[in-house]
């Protein structure tokens, strides 16, 4: 991908970025956001990692207001609002310099205030660290994060906020499937789950595997033929619950307070 270039002070200028964003990170900095770093220097740069209403994911360079740009990062609050004029912010995304504290209590506590997940990328090692609100966001329009709003984080917060239903957390790590792993299968049942058979019911969890030999997926049936979930690819959402993803349904699963 070869990025155009880039305006430092403003997004007016959008480049597009790959959906499934933070795992590409941390292997390697895409062209756009390399490029506004390095236009930057000396000073730490910030951007916005955006999804448009038609589903195009862009990388949005805006300037550094901070008083010391040297030192820190500060996002005008009129670039959050025109981003968010044609679509949602996926990321904040911002600089430090290496030996910098990372993440600070300011980077948590505007990571809340402002309920959007922020990459930090140390310089020059290139490190990526991920900080994600600990408060509740809505739980449609979140974007994909691994082992935090992932399919499974999406069940666990809906269980706990609409059902005040606690179900545990269990480790997992990116593409966990490909390394012989068989998680959600081994442990529904630990998680108070038993498989019926016969039409799903509104709050059952549907276990799915995509493009995978085991159970890799999994979302809530909302009734009315709709299901919730949290793809990896696009904003949390519900949909049609279409022949399609019936076929790639393995199990229904009900959780023991629903028999």
């Amino acid at each position: 991908m070869t990025a155009p270039t880039l305006c430092t002070d403003r997004h007016d200028t959008a480049i597009p970025v790959r959906p499934r964003l933070v795992p590409y990170v941390r292997s390697r900095l895409p062209p756009a956001i390399r490029q506004h770093i390095e236009a930057s220097l000396p000073s730490l740069s910030c951007g916005l990692l955006h999804i448009a209403e038609d589903g195009t994911t862009s990388f949005l360079p805006v300037r550094n207001g901070a008083a010391d740009p040297m030192a820190d990062c500060l996002i005008a609050a009129h670039e959050y609002e025109r981003a968010r004029a044609t679509g949602t912010i996926l990321y904040v995304v911002v600089t430090r310099h290496d030996g910098q504290p990372c993440p600070t209590e300011a980077d948590r506590e505007a990571c809340d205030r402002d309920l959007v997940a922020r990459l930090i990328i140390s310089l020059p090692s290139e490190q990526v660290h991920t900080v994600v609100p600990r408060v509740d966001i809505p739980l449609f329009g979140r974007p994909y994060i691994s082992e935090k709003y992932d399919c499974y984080g999406f069940v666990r917060d809906y269980y706990r906020m609409e059902c005040g239903i606690e179900i545990p957390d269990y480790e997992r790590h990116e593409f966990w499937w490909r390394n012989g792993q068989n998680l959600i299968m081994d442990n529904f049942q630990q998680a108070g789950f038993h498989a019926i058979s016969g039409e799903p019911r509104r709050q059952d969890v549907l276990i799915i595997a995509i493009n995978s030999e085991v159970a890799n997926h999994v979302a809530i049936y909302c009734g009315d033929g709709l299901f919730a979930h949290q793809p990896s690819n696009k904003l949390s959402l519900c949909e049609p619950y279409s022949d399609e993803w019936k076929q790639k349904t393995l199990a229904v699963v009900r959780h023991e307070k629903f028999k």
